[in-house]
C-alpha cells in the first residue's frame, strides 16, 4: 500500500541536506610598465593576478595562454625575443634589432574549463626603446 503525504497535512517530513557554496574569481593586479632598451642584458617580468577560486568539490582543470598586443592594442604573435618560463611564470625579453622598437602588451589569458565565463586576461606593458650611445673625442 502507498500513501501519499498530501492526505495528512498534520505531518511534517523533514530531510537533512548539505550545501557547498564555491566560487571562481582570477583578478589581474595593477601591472608596472616594464622598459627594456636594445642591447641591454635581459630583464625578466610578469603580470601579476590573484586567485579568489574556491571549489570544494570540483576538480577544475586551469588553462593559461600567452597573450601578445601591439601598440594598437590589436592581437600579434608572441615576439620573438620574448621567452615564457612556465615553472617560474615570468616572461624574459632579449632583443639586438632595431626593429623590435616599440610597445607591446604581454601576459596570459587564464581561466578554468569546466567555468563558463571566468577567463581573465592580464598584460604587462612592455616598451622596447633604442638609446644610441657614442664613443669618441668630442670635436
Amino acid at each position: 500500500m502507498v500513501v501519499s503525504l498530501e492526505q495528512y497535512s498534520q505531518i511534517t517530513l523533514v530531510k537533512p541536506f548539505n550545501v557547498t557554496l564555491g566560487s571562481t574569481e582570477l583578478s589581474c593586479t595593477q601591472q608596472p610598465t616594464e622598459k627594456y632598451a636594445i642591447g641591454s642584458p635581459p630583464i625578466s617580468f610578469g603580470v601579476l593576478f590573484q586567485n579568489y577560486t574556491f571549489v570544494p568539490v570540483v576538480k577544475l582543470t586551469s588553462f593559461q595562454e600567452l597573450v601578445a598586443k601591439d601598440g594598437a592594442d590589436s592581437d600579434i604573435a608572441m615576439p620573438s625575443f620574448i621567452n615564457y618560463n612556465r615553472e617560474s611564470n615570468s616572461f624574459v625579453a632579449q632583443t639586438s634589432k632595431f626593429e623590435d622598437v616599440g610597445t607591446y602588451k604581454i601576459g596570459l589569458k587564464m581561466g578554468y574549463y569546466e567555468v563558463y565565463r571566468s577567463e581573465k586576461v592580464c598584460l604587462t606593458t612592455l616598451i622596447v626603446e633604442y638609446k644610441p650611445t657614442f664613443q669618441g673625442d668630442p670635436i
